[in-house]
Parts: structure tokens; C-alpha cells; sequence
């Protein structure tokens, strides 16, 4: 028996017993017999992976890859129930569709959407690659060093024709580290769709994107101050809205 696989699943075992979204260290350590610094190791492992997640009070929860693996959808709930009112909102104000999605894998999993009455409208799908959207872009961008590293050795580099300017690694990098420099992202399909997207933070961790998609020729000047105003303003509904 591999005694770090056991006493990984031990770990999450106590923290899903706890009913508690915090669960200190210590205590888990403590309970579990473990040494600290052997108990820290392996949570922080654990969070790299997204199957466990740091809290506001110094604590750890449940990821949400322990929701993905079995198909629970409550650790979504938080960001849908969060972002249901400002989107609806967010669509009015600026009469534009609207959505808010998470990274899953490679893909960009759009959670829920607020559509406006538009004669030209464009339909967005639930899942899409991540780079080849401005939700998943921004998602990308604020992913720490290590799950970044990762998604590039499971995954890959985007095709050229999906991100033109991005060959290589570098310049991948390069393009993320833009996006967060600039606090958002802008992305043109090849079908003339244009998507721009925020990231919406929880406890300073960037867990959600939000998005709105629109026909390229009707985001102009005008349209690009008034949109990234009212996004900015939804995002900090939307985190302050979390539980």
C-alpha cells in the first residue's frame, strides 16, 4: 500500500465528513496524526490538483474536481445562484448577451446566460475550447505557474488560426500575462463574433469568467467604454454576491 495515497484520501474523507467549507490545518493534521509540514505537502498537492480549495478563514474545502469526477454540479450553484441578478443586469444595461463560465480541463463550461433582444443574435455554446474564447482566455491568464505548466503539457499550444500571433510557448505566455495586465480580454471568431471577458474572484483566486458576445461591428469606441464599464461593475457584484 502507498501510504501518501492513503493518507491523501484520508484528508479529503475528513474535510467531506466536517460539513465545514473550512477546515483548519491543524486540525486535520491533529486529527489524522500527521506531521504539519507532511499534512501541508499533501493538501497543497491536493489544491494544485482542484480537489481541495483554500478558504477566506485559513482553512480548506472541497474542489471542485471532486464535484466534476462524480457529476455534482452544487459547487457551481454558488457561482450561478451569484451571478443570476447582476447578468440579467449586465444584459439590460448594455443589450448585449451575457454569460458566466469556469475552466473544465480544456474547455470553457458556460454555467448561465442572460440573452437580449437583439435582431442579430448570437448563440453561444455551453462548452468550447478555452482558448478559442475570451471567458476562457481569462481564465487561462490567471492560472497559477504550476496549473498553467500543466495545462500546456496536457493540452498543448493553441493552433495558430485559433490565436494568431501565439507559435509558441513563449508567446502564449506572453499573451496571457497581456490579459492580465489589461484585467480583461478580447477575442474575433473567424465567424466575426467577438467576445470580451473579466475574471470574478473569490477570497483573491479567480474562479468564474464573465463574458459578453456580440457581433464585431457593433462594439465600437462607444460601445467598448460603456461594456467594460458595466462588466467591471458586475464582476465586483458577483464576488461580493459568493458565499
Amino acid at each position: 500500500m502507498i501510504q501518501v495515497v492513503h493518507r491523501a484520501l484520508n484528508i479529503i474523507e475528513y474535510i467531506a465528513a466536517s460539513g465545514r467549507k473550512d477546515v483548519p490545518l491543524a486540525e486535520i493534521a491533529n486529527h489524522l496524526k500527521l506531521n504539519h509540514g507532511t499534512c501541508a505537502n499533501i493538501i497543497k498537492t491536493l489544491v494544485v490538483r482542484d480537489y481541495l480549495v483554500k478558504g477566506a478563514k485559513k482553512g480548506y474545502g472541497l474542489g471542485p474536481m471532486i464535484y466534476f469526477l462524480t457529476g455534482d454540479n452544487s459547487y457551481s450553484i454558488d457561482i450561478i445562484n451569484a451571478s443570476r441578478e447582476p447578468l440579467v443586469t449586465l444584459m439590460h444595461s448594455i443589450n448585449e448577451n451575457c454569460m458566466v463560465g469556469i475552466l473544465r480541463g480544456d474547455m470553457r463550461v458556460s454555467l448561465h446566460e442572460a440573452y437580449a433582444e437583439q435582431e442579430l443574435q448570437v448563440i453561444n455554446k455551453r462548452e468550447k475550447k478555452a482558448t478559442q474564447t475570451a471567458s476562457g482566455r481569462v481564465l487561462l491568464a490567471y492560472l497559477s505557474e504550476k496549473k498553467l505548466s500543466d495545462f500546456i503539457v496536457n493540452y498543448g499550444l493553441p493552433a495558430i488560426d485559433v490565436w494568431p500571433g501565439v507559435q509558441t510557448e513563449e508567446d502564449f505566455r506572453r499573451a496571457l500575462s497581456e490579459i492580465r495586465e489589461k484585467g480583461y480580454a478580447v477575442q474575433v471568431a473567424r465567424s466575426r463574433i467577438l467576445g470580451v471577458a473579466m475574471p470574478v474572484a473569490k477570497n483573491g483566486e479567480v474562479i468564474a469568467g464573465l463574458g459578453v458576445f456580440l457581433p464585431e461591428f457593433r462594439f465600437d469606441e462607444t460601445a467598448r467604454k460603456s461594456i467594460l464599464s458595466h462588466m467591471q461593475k458586475t464582476v465586483e457584484e458577483i464576488s461580493l454576491a459568493l458565499p
